[in-house]
């Protein structure tokens, strides 16, 4: 049965979300408009003093509040996405978030918009949502969103920075991630794999002050004995790049036929550091872009492993091409 309150009306889904919070002694209080259609002519929406609630057939009606209730509006209400939460408290108990659904964009993606009191409210959506999303949205390294996704300065992509680090955006490259610690970069594209049966990782942390340090791990799964290399390029959307190769010898299985049946080294383990004046003069652009690229091959296919990476890069960076890269060390 519909709700009158002074000369305004609640009724239908909306009513029966609103009464569900409490209704006019509820948060949202008293109703300050009659519902109306929402942009595409489909969903309602009707807003009260506390805030807004939204309804789609798709999606149903929800609420939305607060500062992240005002971000919304900033960013174009449902054409931005229906809500397809209430507002709801991060496991931290400091966050709070709704997620939305675009249901007038190809495939309906959703996008979330998150607030801190610290950070306040920030959207995130497409690649880089999703890349959040999978290293474990706020409770990830990276933390909290601190500003809203935007171009890459100078070149093509997008980039949105978090408490702790950067994901940053190509159509060559997709989404990456590096965290940043004040005057600390860290690294870490995850398992490393070639053609080999041969796995690894490397681990690259820079500092403000050009000092770097760098570690790799390479893992022989196989039979065979492995002389390995590690091409390792670091790299920024403005195109400056900085690389590193390191080979290794790796034992497989058959090490054990030899004399005296030794346990084979499976396993080897590098680590350099050094200090790099370069590092410290793009290491704004190394903080906001920068993108850590690595190949692992045999050793006799070191020489082209570095050009196949410098291609790559240009590619994700949209240069014309990146001629050379300085020496990481």
């Amino acid at each position: 049965m519909p709700t009158n309150v002074g000369t305004f009306t609640v009724f239908g889904a909306i009513e029966q979300k609103w009464l569900a919070l409490g209704g006019v002694h509820g948060f949202l209080g008293a109703p300050l408009t009659n519902e109306a259609p929402t942009f595409d002519g489909v969903g309602r929406a009707q807003d009260f003093a506390g805030g807004v609630i939204s309804w789609h057939p798709k999606t149903g009606p929800w609420e939305v509040h607060g500062d992240i209730l005002g971000r919304w509006k900033a960013i174009g209400r449902e054409q931005f996405g229906y809500p397809i939460n209430d507002e709801s408290g991060c496991p931290d108990g400091i966050g709070r978030y709704n997620h939305f659904r675009a249901l007038q964009l190809p495939g309906t993606p959703d996008a979330s918009i998150y607030w801190t009191p610290a950070t306040k409210a920030h959207e995130v959506y497409g690649a880089i949502r999703t890349k959040w999303a999978e290293l474990g949205w706020e409770r990830s390294a990276l933390r909290y969103p601190v500003d809203a996704e935007h171009d890459v300065i100078g070149e093509p992509g997008r980039t949105q920075r978090f408490q702790c680090g950067v994901i940053t955006w190509t159509a060559a490259a997709g989404a990456a991630e590096h965290e940043i610690f004040g005057d600390t970069a860290v690294f870490d594209p995850g398992p490393v794999y070639s053609d080999l049966p041969l796995n690894g990782f490397v681990h690259l942390v820079v500092q403000r002050d050009g000092t770097v340090t760098l570690t790799t791990h390479a893992h022989d799964s196989g039979g065979e004995n492995i002389d390995y290399a590690f091409s390792i390029l670091l790299f920024t959307a403005r195109g400056d790049a900085f690389s590193y190769q390191h080979t290794g010898h790796v034992e497989g299985a058959t090490a054990q036929l030899i004399p005296f049946f030794r346990s084979p080294n499976r396993d080897s383990d590098f680590t350099q550091a050094g200090t790099n004046p370069a590092i410290a003069a793009k290491w704004e652009d190394i903080k906001s872009s920068g993108r850590l690229i690595v190949k692992l091959t045999g050793e006799g296919k070191l020489a082209g492993a570095l050009d196949d990476l410098l291609e790559q890069a240009a590619k994700a960076a949209a240069q014309a091409g990146i001629a050379a890269a300085v020496a990481l060390f």
